[in-house]
């Protein structure tokens, strides 16, 4: 990916629909209508301008509304930008611990790029990043042998075809000589590569690749390998801590506690020597002899990031009065430095690019701009109160699905958030929750810009950015649903539509499901979101069960629980009320049929049909309902996966993994309430583990060495539904 700051072209605007008086009534059905649905599918998103009779006033007290903000450091949100300095950080410890270095371990690493010279263009020279070239040496060795990497750097510089093929690799920048390559991987890689791929070999997966999750030690409360130095102590006053490998605590006031105990200069994590020792996969296992020793998730980096909070709480006037506003720049010379500011590659931290941005505002009670019936209300404002564009209401419009849900509340999605941005802050690449639709308001202040990329373009955009930073999407599988992360869609190829919109105050976006999107603020302005759904959202609303899976990603709701809930009302109503398609509603109805099929086949496979060397064949069959499962009224609602993250709608096992407290009584769950059930399973040292129906089988279900004496553990399964009422109830649906 190159800078394009200086050479941008414009891209296409999204349309911007005028809804009449009657049409901005019942949004859903207007946002359901073939034109305007063929308009969002095809840009992403669309721009609704509201009837002139609508101006609802701001309903909230710029006095008194307080807020935190997050700072986002712009060239850090530049995905490859990001990579390249993590790397720098991991180098560098690398060198501290490698080399005993006593002092910052760079080794004259100072930007994440060595200039060299391109042949035939005087005084002409091309960046060569250490990142890039790290990986693309990664991706050549697995692409020549994908059983076991070299790991010998001097057999690597003998690789006549590796160095052809990286010189050829730069040939779109200019002309790099072959051995100026060599040079800087033998100069700055070299050590570090030897190291790393030792590690790779040692994990038994096969095919290789670039990187193994397998290296690294889980974290509860991951670091960032670029946290400013100022933040990196704040807990250090703590009296304890707990060991990343085994979750004992450590306290500080040990007697024993400099000579037993490691703790990492770059993280401040602390570890007992016994278990860094133990683990397997650990590059360094012993102190420098300067008393130094930083851990595998800070050299090999675990590729976490996220926005720092700013320390101090706004009032919203005072951050409006803070925010100075350039109008002499035009949105396109805004837009211009934007992208400038995100693709600086350097190193050093510009002051002016720590952009404070607030974000993400809500708390237990109702937060609006919007003229709720609880507030004091302005003369005229009443009639907001009730309207379906009200984002407080939206959610819940008429042909909305979400209500479905049994008046559920999903902070975010059906309850509103407010959003105060300052010039420059940025809200990056995503998708929203399980490809709802949303719809983002603006009350007042300076222009937003929107970028949207279509769900036709949505797999080879996440192909594009899998291929820029292939480790980054192995250690944090999720990534695209952090909210971290910015290309500039000036960037993309043309095979990737992209499209633009600038939004201003009393107008609306709408992202249409599986839309990406991102965007930046031109100033001050105060912006308030939701999600919602309709019929057409249901096809994607079942596509992102199964994407989630693949990232392990969990569902903020059960789309099986709004289907089952969808056909039951459809039963009782006698019709279809929702205004959904026949079509749709046999596909949903086929759809669930053959889930509750499969569900009924694992079942009776677990019960009866497995072989005795696979499956333990103590396996107890609840015969009743997990009590309170579909009634209770908590945060969590749902039982998770371990394994897939994804919603247990109708049964789980209970697995008893051997070798982790074995000999802990084994206790009747039946009556734990969801959130104990998740915590139980979530906990690494525990025995025991939920499991999808699925994944039992597939993952854990070989059982090998047992003992043969009768007192190993019993696996249970949980039955959360009546599948057979079910299907009874399917049946009807259909008639």
């Amino acid at each position: 990916m190159t800078n394009t700051a200086g050479k941008m072209t414009d891209l296409p605007l999204i349309p911007t629909l005028y809804p009449t008086e009657e049409q901005f009534q019942d949004p859903l059905s207007y946002l359901s209508q073939q034109d305007v649905l063929l308009a969002g599918t095809q840009f992403g998103m669309i721009k609704l301008v509201p009837p002139k009779s609508f101006n609802p006033p701001l309903a909230i007290d710029k006095d008194n509304f307080n807020f935190n903000v997050r700072l986002q450091r712009l060239n850090q949100l530049n995905l490859l930008n990001r990579c390249r300095q993590s790397f720098i950080v991991q180098l560098t410890n690398f060198n501290i611990m490698m080399f005993d270095d006593n002092h910052d371990g760079s080794k004259g690493i100072r930007e994440p790029m060595i200039n060299v010279l391109s042949i035939g263009r005087k005084s002409s020279t091309i960046p060569i990043f250490l990142y890039d070239l790290f990986i693309k040496i990664l991706e050549q060795l697995v692409s020549y042998d994908s059983t076991r990497l070299i790991t010998d750097s001097q057999d690597l510089l003998k690789l006549k075809i590796l160095w052809k093929d990286l010189t050829d690799s730069y040939k779109y920048q200019g002309h790099v000589a072959t051995e100026d390559l060599k040079g800087i991987f033998e100069n700055y890689l070299s050590h570090y590569f030897e190291e790393y791929t030792k590690l790779l070999n040692m994990v038994p997966h096969s095919p290789k690749s670039v990187f193994s999750n397998d290296l690294l030690y889980k974290e509860q409360y991951p670091h960032s390998l670029l946290n400013d130095d100022t933040t990196d102590d704040e807990d250090d006053d703590d009296d304890y801590e707990e060991c990343p490998y085994c979750q004992a605590i450590i306290l500080q006031g040990a007697i024993d506690f400099l000579t037993s105990i490691f703790k990492c200069e770059c993280c401040k994590r602390f570890f007992h020597q016994s278990c860094v020792q133990k683990a397997k996969y650990t590059m360094f296992k012993k102190k420098t002899s300067t008393n130094r020793w930083i851990c595998n998730n800070c050299i090999l980096g675990n590729g976490f990031y996220g926005f720092q909070m700013g320390s101090k709480q706004y009032i919203l006037q005072n951050f409006i009065n803070e925010c100075e506003e350039d109008t002499s720049k035009s949105i396109d010379q805004l837009e211009k430095e934007f992208w400038e500011k995100v693709n600086d590659n350097s190193i050093s931290n510009n002051p002016s690019s720590l952009i404070m941005y607030g974000a993400d505002i809500h708390n237990s009670e109702q937060i609006s701009g919007f003229p709720l019936s609880n507030h004091a209300l302005e003369k005229g404002s009443s009639k907001y109160v009730s309207h379906p564009m009200n984002l407080v209401n939206l959610p819940n419009a008429l042909g909305s699905l979400l209500p479905l849900l049994s008046n559920k509340t999903i902070s975010g999605m059906t309850i509103p958030w407010i959003y105060v941005g300052s010039t420059f802050s940025t809200f990056c690449w995503h998708m929203e929750d399980q490809y709802t639709l949303s719809a983002n308001y603006q009350h007042e202040g300076a222009s937003k810009i929107w970028y949207s990329i279509p769900a036709s373009s949505c797999e080879p955009f996440q192909k594009l950015l899998h291929s820029m930073t292939p480790d980054l999407f192995i250690k944090q599988q999720d990534l695209i649903h952090q909210l971290v992360s910015l290309v500039s869609p000036y960037d993309l190829p043309k095979s990737i539509n992209c499209y633009k919109a600038i939004q201003n105050p009393n107008e609306y976006i709408i992202t249409f499901p599986k839309c990406f999107h991102s965007g930046f603020n031109t100033g001050y302005n105060l912006n308030e979101a939701v999600n919602f759904t309709t019929p057409f959202w249901l096809p994607f609303g079942v596509e992102a069960v199964d994407d989630y899976k693949l990232t392990q990603r969990k569902c903020a709701f059960d789309v099986n629980e709004l289907l089952l809930n969808l056909i039951k009302y459809m039963n009782k109503k006698g019709g279809n009320k929702q205004d959904i398609s026949h079509v749709l509603i046999t596909s949903c109805i086929t759809y669930l049929r053959s889930l509750v099929f499969r569900e009924k086949s694992l079942l009776k496979e677990l019960r009866v049909s497995l072989p005795e060397n696979w499956f333990t064949p103590l396996i107890k069959m609840e015969n009743e309902l997990v009590d309170g499962y579909e009634d209770e009224n908590e945060d969590e609602e749902y039982i998770y996966c371990s394994h897939c993250k994804a919603i247990c709608s109708f049964a789980f096992v209970l697995r008893f993994e051997k070798d982790k407290t074995p000999n802990r009584k084994r206790r009747r769950l039946g009556k734990m309430a969801i959130k104990q059930w998740n915590e139980l399973s979530d906990n690494e040292l525990d025995s025991r583990r939920i499991l999808c129906l699925e994944d039992y089988k597939l993952q854990w279900g070989k059982t090998e060495g047992e003992e043969e004496d009768g007192n190993r553990q019993i696996d249970e399964i949980y039955v959360i539904r009546d599948l057979d009422r079910i299907l009874k109830d399917l049946d009807s649906a259909m008639k």
